[in-house]
């Protein structure tokens, strides 16, 4: 259930964080933001993508990292509960009103390959943030509505060590888009 309570005073900024979740609470969030925003105040929201990019070919097409995207959108649709927030939320913040809509999009290495050094250790993070979570993000969604039926724990767990290795390989020059 969500219970949302209106400010007595409305906002000048509100700053979104990620909106992963199902549609309809997504839509509810971006109303209620344009409701409790004072006129001329402005809303921040990012948001990541599931889908791991590569711009120089690095990346193999048939790599666990390169069906780790596709793969997550489809268990995403099957479960209802789509996982395109990064495509779809701008048209979502305009519907509901907002005006002047500004998108930056950002490209967030895996992996320590970048050369410039504030990539670099930016790519270090973001490894060791999609380190933590892979199992976890992996093993609810494939089990539940991997495709093209439920994966098992082990097939899973073979599915991660694999993408864990992509990510460290130094030769991939991967990336999620924010």
């Amino acid at each position: 259930m969500l219970c949302v309570r209106a400010p007595a005073i409305p906002f000048a900024l509100l700053s979104l964080p990620t909106l992963s979740y199902p549609i309809a609470k997504r839509t509810l969030t971006v109303s209620i933001t344009h409701r409790n925003i004072e006129p001329g105040g402005w809303i921040e929201q990012v948001e990541g993508d599931v889908r791991v990019f590569c711009d120089d070919d690095t990346l193999p097409a048939d790599s666990s990292m390169a069906s780790w995207g596709p793969q997550f959108l489809s268990c995403g649709e099957r479960s209802c509960r789509k996982l395109d927030t990064i495509d779809t939320f701008t048209t979502r913040i305009e519907k509901a009103g907002f005006v002047d809509v500004h998108e930056q999009d950002y490209k967030f290495p895996v992996g320590p390959w970048a050369k410039d050094k504030v990539y670099k250790e930016l790519g270090k993070i973001n490894l060791m943030h999609w380190d933590a979570g892979l199992e976890g993000w992996a093993l609810w969604l494939l089990t539940k509505y991997g495709g093209p039926t439920p994966w098992t724990k082990e097939e899973v767990q073979v599915y991660v060590a694999k993408m864990k290795l992509d990510m460290k390989d130094p030769k991939i020059h991967s990336y999620v888009r924010m």
